[in-house]
């Protein structure tokens, strides 16, 4: 279940790791399959909605009459390996003690990944304002991810580094060490540093908006007190003394050799594209691909659906026939390959992820940072991606909202 969140933070690898789950999988449905096989009769309605999503995608592949794109092919096999994944786990949340046991072993490994990225990060970061360059990160088409981000796609890195703020925080909260309050402090920080630094527009939105309100909906649900806060500051402040001393103290053109051709990147250009009405407050590329894309609905489209031969016609708009392209919005995707049918079960699987989060937001006491990771998620997917298979962590971080909800005090309505 991690695993497709950690993913997002490290470049490319042969470990092929949606190989590594389906294995996995089929031991789990090997040695659990009765208990598995009962829990068809009471499917979570989840599980039924993914379920369906996947057999409307199924129906897409279809109808398509060209060549399927390969990206489509592997969106369709993380659609299966998501559905059974989904399935298994939200069964064995109805035993008693799972959920708090999945909780408990999850936030332990956050916990260990969310250290080892951010200090590869700041490291990183320091390097690339020196112009020096990590080779491992180096993508194939020899380009190198800006600021802070180790790989290319700032903007679900940066989302993964929301995640694990947000997990680090509600660790922080139930600490009782004063020691382990402050080294969680600290990690806190260097995790939004990393996350601001990447020049993700997105997380400077989400962050500067869900990061007060967790804050505040905590201190007034009596889940963190003014002096706990005080210790929160003092770990954030041994946090900059890190940041610091790492990029003004320690020179890395003693041990790497440096080049000019990495650095040719300004936060501040990329961030006042917010406010440019020129760029339609950086809604630009999306609103383009939205044209084009509701240029090709017909009638027949809106009813049947075209299949997936959108991929290769935007490829060629946009990218010049080199590669597949996407309108990067979920729902008008759907609504190309499949029709308005596809497009209604996209929406309603976004409804049901901004339900569970806001009411883990502003219903529950105790489990306010997971609500904001699905609000988050379901923000950050909404305007990115072909289908929502090619984001596996929307449906992950759904399910780690569902197990919140079991495990939530709820806030008592009077």
């Amino acid at each position: 279940m991690i695993t497709p969140i950690a993913i997002q933070t490290f470049p490319p690898n042969p470990f092929k790791f949606h190989s590594w789950i389906a294995g996995a999988l089929l031991l789990l449905y090997v040695f659990w399959i009765k208990d598995l096989l009962k829990g068809l009769r009471s499917l979570h309605y989840t599980s039924i909605l993914i379920a369906i999503y996947l057999l409307i995608n199924f129906y897409g592949l279809i109808i398509t009459e060209g060549k399927l794109p390969a990206l489509v092919q592997k969106e369709l096999v993380w659609g299966g390996i998501l559905f059974f994944s989904s399935y298994a786990v939200l069964m064995m949340f109805r035993t008693s003690d799972f959920c708090s046991r999945f909780d408990r072993v999850s936030n332990i490994i956050f916990q260990v990944f969310a250290a080892v990225v951010a200090a590869l990060s700041i490291l990183k970061f320091s390097m690339w304002s020196q112009d020096i360059a990590l080779q491992w990160i180096i993508s194939s088409d020899s380009s190198y991810p800006i600021g802070s981000a180790l790989v290319g796609d700032i903007n679900f890195f940066s989302l993964t580094i929301f995640i694990l703020s947000m997990t680090t925080f509600s660790v922080w909260r139930t600490s009782k060490s004063l020691v382990a309050m402050l080294l969680l402090g600290c990690l806190l920080f260097c995790l939004v540093f990393v996350g601001f630094t990447a020049g993700s527009r997105r997380f400077l939105l989400v962050g500067c908006t869900f990061l007060p309100i967790v804050l505040f909906l905590n201190y007034v649900r009596g889940q963190i007190s003014f002096k706990e806060l005080k210790i929160l500051f003092i770990g954030c402040m041994l946090g900059l003394a890190i940041v610091l001393f790492f990029i003004y103290v320690v020179d890395f053109s003693i041990f790497f050799t440096s080049g000019k051709i990495i650095n040719d990147y300004s936060f501040g250009s990329t961030y006042r594209t917010l406010m440019l009405d020129s760029r339609a407050y950086g809604f630009d590329s999306r609103l383009i691909r939205l044209s084009f894309g509701g240029s090709m609905i017909d009638i027949k489209t809106l009813v049947m659906g075209s299949g997936f031969d959108y991929v290769t016609a935007f490829g060629c708009e946009f990218l010049e026939c080199l590669s597949g392209d996407y309108p990067h919005l979920p729902v008008l995707s759907g609504l190309l390959s499949s029709g308005i049918l596809g497009g209604i079960t996209c929406i309603l699987l976004f409804a049901n992820a901004l339900y569970v989060g806001l009411k883990l937001m502003f219903q529950s006491k105790n489990q306010i940072e997971w609500g904001a990771s699905v609000v988050a998620t379901a923000l950050f997917t909404s305007i990115s991606g072909n289908t929502l298979f090619s984001m596996p962590v929307f449906f992950v971080v759904l399910i780690y909202g569902l197990c919140a909800c079991l495990k939530s005090d709820w806030v008592e309505r009077k």
